[in-house]
């Protein structure tokens, strides 16, 4: 079922992604019928077409009155006393396209209590432990919004396979498929709590890992070290990183992978001293001997033959290692005799003049798979090594330095996403609760409203709904109630636990009182007694 609104005289049903709610605003009125409103705060996600979807907090905390009706607005919220606060929805969108409407507020009668002897075991923004089993780069956020809902429970955020998530306290499903991971504020309150599960942005390499440019926009996610990197990102290929030079496959020509399938990796690249034959094949012949160690096989590709596989494998200057798992991993290149040189080895167009354009820029994958020689089903397009598998893809060229000048390495940092291999564990305060103590200091807080009592007061619905309030009463207290004589008027049981006990200003036989002073008693049995006076003015008609 959809929510129902009535915009221009029109019943609509809102029940698809087609409608966006954008507006809300906060008032408190005069009266449950909502009267004489009062804004006190507003939400929303810009009221645009192109509006961006609504990341802020979901709760407002009032502790103040606003309303003039109710006294000065900015003083605290009187224990005992009605309030009334209501949502007006403002405006949507319908297709994009913003629609204002006047809304219908949901007005709710509230009511500040004072729960005598009860002590909060947490504060508002306390922040709650939370630990972390499994290998994410996530984290879950929890702290106090309403320390009175707070129940002690322990509580396990756990992830499903399409990366959503669920809540549950003591074993019990509090929430589940739940989609928000981006870290804003727009979270339910649940059982008191803010609890914000935070995840990577987006799958691939983790942008948010500084890189050797410390924050510098398009280059983060990768280190370099070791000695002189002779390649370099001369042209920007629109990928997320190294200035578009080097970025995640499926931003290429596309991957199969799950986004819980990219990890940390290392390519280590040859070096080679001996320079006496700079053709790539001698340069490729010196460095195997200098640095076997960093040769290795890839699959090719030909980008003039429509990116058709070659049946020889091809020469890599490098190898790749899965770092987390201390695994070599397969890869494949591409190359273009167009304005190049197919010669299986991957060199950048290093025969052709200044690293010539299409053969020049051999894209390199980088594939989920643990390395063997053997491409049997890469060589037979059972699998495409620019596809299948493919975490993290490059379109480097020349930094300047000649080919394999010397030996370095690139780091890739991966997102690690949460998965159902995650669990987040926090345990909340434990539940409110009444203290001997507390209750018994507590009595001193006790009061009688209003007092004196002159006629009537603004509580009151008409002139036989007389009334005072006593406040601040622990449940199971007794309240008696004597002239100056010393003679029993009135006996109130407080059996109901509500700590505002109301006396009609009738004695024990239901008939009204007169006006006088007179005495109150409060006992609370096996914590203590309070007393005091009291005066009433009954109006004279």
């Amino acid at each position: 079922m959809g929510d129902t609104i009535i915009v221009n005289d029109i019943v609509k049903v809102v029940d698809d992604d087609s409608y966006n709610f954008y507006g809300y605003t906060l008032y408190q009125y005069a009266d449950p019928a909502g009267n004489d409103p009062v804004k006190i705060d507003h939400w929303d996600n810009g009221g645009t077409r192109d509006a961006e979807a609504y990341t802020q907090q979901r709760y407002r905390v009032i502790r103040k009155n606003h309303h003039p009706d109710f006294g000065n607005a900015g003083l605290p919220l009187v224990n005992g006393k009605e309030y009334y606060f209501g949502i007006v929805p403002e405006a949507y969108l319908e297709f994009g396209e913003p629609v204002v409407f006047a809304g219908t507020p949901i007005i709710k009668t509230v009511v500040p209590k004072f729960t005598p002897g009860l002590t909060y075991n947490s504060e508002f923004n306390d922040i709650l432990q939370v630990t972390h089993t499994g290998n994410s780069d996530g984290s879950v956020v929890v702290w106090v919004v309403d320390p009175s809902a707070v129940p002690g429970k322990t509580y396990q955020v756990t992830f499903n396979e399409d990366m959503t998530w669920n809540l549950t306290a003591d074993g019990d499903t509090i929430v589940k498929n739940q989609t928000n991971q981006t870290g804003d504020n727009a979270y339910n309150i649940l059982d008191g709590l803010m609890i914000k599960v935070i995840g990577t942005k987006h799958p691939g390499i983790n942008l948010d890992i500084p890189g050797p440019y410390a924050d510098a926009p398009g280059a983060t996610g990768f280190w370099y070290s070791g000695g002189r990197r002779w390649v370099s990102w001369t042209i920007d290929w629109g990928l997320e990183t190294m200035f578009g030079s080097l970025g995640n496959g499926y931003s290429l020509f596309g991957s199969d992978l799950d986004p819980s399938d990219y990890v940390n990796v290392e390519i280590r690249f040859a070096g080679c001293t001996d320079r006496t034959d700079t053709t790539s094949e001698g340069l490729r012949a010196a460095s195997k001997l200098e640095y076997p160690e960093c040769w290795q096989k890839a699959v090719v590709y030909r980008r003039d033959q429509g990116y058709a596989v070659q049946s020889t494998l091809g020469d890599l200057p490098m190898t790749v290692w899965d770092t987390e798992n201390n695994r070599q991993l397969k890869a494949a290149f591409v190359e273009d005799a167009t304005n190049g040189n197919a010669n299986l080895i991957w060199d950048m167009g290093w025969d052709s003049a200044d690293f010539a354009d299409y053969g020049g820029y051999e894209y390199f994958f980088i594939i989920n798979d643990t390395y063997d020689e053997n491409y049997t089903e890469y060589l037979n397009g059972n699998l495409d090594g620019r596809i299948n598998g493919v975490m993290y893809v490059s379109g480097w060229d020349s930094r300047g330095y000649p080919y394999l000048y010397d030996a370095f390495q690139i780091q890739i940092f991966a997102s690690h996403v949460n998965s159902t291999e995650d669990i987040f564990t926090f345990t909340a305060p434990p539940a409110a609760e009444i203290q001997s103590s507390t209750l018994k200091a507590d009595l001193n807080k006790i009061k009688v409203v209003p007092n004196p009592y002159y006629g009537y007061h603004s509580g009151e619905q008409n002139r036989n709904d007389c009334w005072m309030q006593f406040t601040f009463i622990p449940e199971n207290a007794v309240i008696r109630i004597f002239d100056l004589s010393g003679t029993l008027i009135r006996k109130i049981d407080n059996d109901n636990a509500n700590s505002l006990v109301k006396w009609d200003l009738k004695n024990g036989s239901g008939s009204p009182i007169a006006s006088g002073v007179y005495i109150y008693y409060i006992e609370v049995p096996g914590i203590g007694k309070k007393t005091g006076k009291l005066a009433i003015f009954q109006a004279a008609y």
